[in-house]
């Protein structure tokens, strides 16, 4: 029993319901009765939209990390110090995220991830960047995947989100 029970069916249906999002409906479809839900089909490429907007956020971080992880790791050599073992599970981290299926989605649905990751994971491989030094022969194999799965990953065409 919520305070939805009190308000009519009508008002419900026909003066909440116009005003509501997507998400808002899905949110308030969950507190009424099954008999009163609105059902009202999703827009085109909601689920698509929504997975974007949340793996592109993952990946956000994820990125800015590996890249606050490659400064730190430039100004340790710089200074003389070990390379921070944080670095090097960031980027395990990282790579993992790329070869996993989330990632594909967003390659195919987002064509400038896609150019960005590929730089990402060449940076890694670069023998003339610091990082590269401290990166074993499994992580670069790894790496070298995740370079094949990013690149044969088809595009199909850019969904706003």
């Amino acid at each position: 029993m919520n305070i939805f029970n009190f308000i009519p069916y009508d008002v419900t249906q026909y003066v909440l319901n116009p005003y509501l999002t997507s998400e808002d409906r899905g949110n308030f479809n969950a507190v009424l009765e099954p008999t009163e839900r609105i059902y009202r089909p999703f827009p085109k490429d909601f689920a698509i939209k929504h997975s974007l907007k949340t793996f592109l956020a993952s990946q956000r971080a994820r990125s800015l990390t590996i890249h606050d992880a490659i400064r730190e790791c430039d100004l340790a050599i710089d200074m003389g110090k070990q390379v921070d073992k944080n670095t090097l599970r960031n980027i395990k981290r990282y790579v993992q995220f790329i070869s996993s299926l989330q990632a594909k989605l967003i390659f195919q649905y987002k064509a400038t991830t896609k150019e960005s990751a590929l730089n990402d994971l060449n940076f890694f491989l670069n023998e003339n960047e610091c990082v590269a030094r401290f990166i074993g022969p499994k992580l670069k194999e790894r790496i070298k995947d995740a370079i094949s799965i990013v690149y044969y990953t088809d595009f199909i065409r850019d969904v706003k989100h």
